[in-house]
């Protein structure tokens, strides 16, 4: 036993051995963190289109997100020939651009009709992605640390209401901000905090999982001693953090994941502005696969990384469209997770992986993941999204702080969470254009800046990165500042 001890090495160490319990508990802890968003989107579409989560359809769509997410985050970590980025990168259903999926969905016809329009057009868009990546190292200029940062720290600060809604019960709930909810919620992000700053080593770890477990543990007890239900318009509902237990007692305990569960069909009217929107997700991944190299393992991404990335990116949103599952594409919680533990160990997160798998073929277990409370869930990850942004200043940052980097962020910010959050403001462009990229957000982010970092004039020399304030920041000319 002493022998393969000796053998061990760190959880930080990217092709470590570490102990079987420590690599199922890190594995797990990245899981829990995710479950409930991988299921956030195909819930809310289902909704969106009239189709019952509980149909036949809904429990096929729902099983295979989890099967989908497992074997694509296994892909990435292991790859097959260029398939993959051989980097702890966790897979999920994209849930941050469901609005867009909806409205496309909706204007194709809604049903399962629209849905299978918009599946027909992800699959489609996945290859944009696999040929964006075949090519990546030939037009990696173009995608500099000022637009890979821009993006990262819109993700970021959109990824912050995300957070907040979690906090709060999750979108839409009867007792959303209850004292119940943000009770939760403050007593898992607190149990995080304590964990991760007042131990060492595996405790500190593991905070995150840790932290969920304290929250579980809590609503478990609350349930006992605080009323279950609330009466809204006269009708009695139970409260949103009251784990249903019957759920579980009700699932079947082996079913297998159903190919082609919609039919797919493909029409010019989908297919145009989701490819549009696969181009904006792969500089997403991008920014992504930058800050896990960054901040976890402490290096550059090398020139197979990234292109393998968005490779097993495209191809597991491909594969996602034909077992009626939305794009897949790699979850900015995990990657906030490893940049705030550093915890980048493959095997670790493939028995992770592994789990999501087995959920998938094991209804019972998947119901025991989904009935975690959602303000449990964002007690944990709350903090954690806000490393995502700060991953993002600190690329602007070493990018210099230019008048044209100034210009960049502002403008591409101002356009984004100024003129998109305006209802109305874009009403006399062209319908595609308003329902995809004009909803404002990371997509007219990431459209402004990379346009801007095209067309304004490159700075001569490299400038000082610190300047004396922000005002001389946006208003002294480059030229300016370098003579200084």
């Amino acid at each position: 036993m002493g022998n393969n001890s000796g053998k061990y090495t760190s959880p930080f160490d990217l092709d470590g051995r570490i102990p079987f319990g420590q690599a199922i508990t890190y594995g797990l802890q990245h899981i829990l963190s995710m479950f409930a968003s991988n299921l956030t989107a195909p819930l809310i579409i289902l909704g969106v289109l009239d189709i019952s989560a509980g149909s036949t359809l809904g429990l096929a769509i729902l099983r295979n997100a989890m099967f989908i997410a497992g074997f694509v985050t296994l892909i990435q970590l292991f790859p097959i020939w260029r398939i993959g980025g051989r980097l702890p990168l966790v897979m999920g259903t994209e849930c941050g651009l469901i609005g867009v999926y909806c409205s496309i969905a909706v204007a194709m016809g809604g049903g399962e009709t629209g849905y299978g329009a918009l599946l027909g057009a992800c699959l489609i868009g996945g290859l944009v992605e696999v040929i964006i990546g075949m090519i990546f190292n030939k037009i990696q200029r173009f995608f500099p640390p000022i637009v890979v940062g821009v993006v990262l720290t819109g993700v970021g600060v959109s990824l912050m209401s995300v957070g907040v809604n979690m906090f709060a019960g999750g979108q839409g709930v009867a007792d959303f901000g209850s004292w119940e909810n943000l009770l939760l919620a403050t007593i898992t992000l607190v149990a995080v905090l304590i964990f991760k700053q007042c131990f060492k080593g595996f405790i500190s770890n593991i905070s995150i999982l840790l932290g969920i477990i304290v929250g579980y543990v809590s609503a478990i007890i609350m349930g006992m001693v605080v009323p279950n239900t609330i009466i809204v318009d006269g009708v009695e509902i139970t409260k949103s953090w009251v784990m249903d237990w019957q759920v579980v007692a009700d699932a079947a305990w082996f079913s297998l994941p159903t190919l082609m569960p919609v039919k797919l069909s493909f029409h010019l009217q989908a297919i145009i502005p989701i490819a549009i929107l696969f181009c904006v997700l792969t500089m997403e991944t991008i920014g992504s696969v930058t800050s896990t190299v960054r901040q976890g393992v402490g290096r550059e991404p090398n020139e197979r990384e990234i292109p393998g990335a968005l490779f097993g990116d495209g191809l597991g949103s491909s594969l996602a469209a034909c077992f009626g599952v939305l794009p897949n594409t790699v979850f900015t919680t995990n990657v906030a997770i490893v940049n705030s533990t550093k915890i980048v160990n493959r095997y670790s997160l493939g028995w992770g992986a592994g789990l999501l798998v087995l959920a998938s073929f094991c209804p019972k277990l998947l119901a025991l993941f989904s009935i975690i409370p959602s303000a449990v869930l964002g007690g944990a990850v709350t903090m954690m999204f806000g490393m995502i942004l700060f991953s993002g200043m600190e690329l602007i940052a070493e990018d210099g702080f230019t008048g044209r980097n100034g210009l960049i962020v502002a403008l591409s910010f101002g356009a984004a969470y100024g003129l998109g959050d305006i209802p109305g403001a874009l009403s006399g462009l062209p319908s595609w254009f308003t329902s995809t990229i004009g909803a404002g957000g990371v997509l007219l982010l990431t459209v402004v800046c990379f346009v801007l970092n095209l067309i304004l004039p490159k700075d001569k020399e490299k400038v000082q990165k610190e300047p004396d304030g922000i005002y001389e920041c946006l208003l002294t000319p480059d030229s300016d500042i370098e003579e200084k």
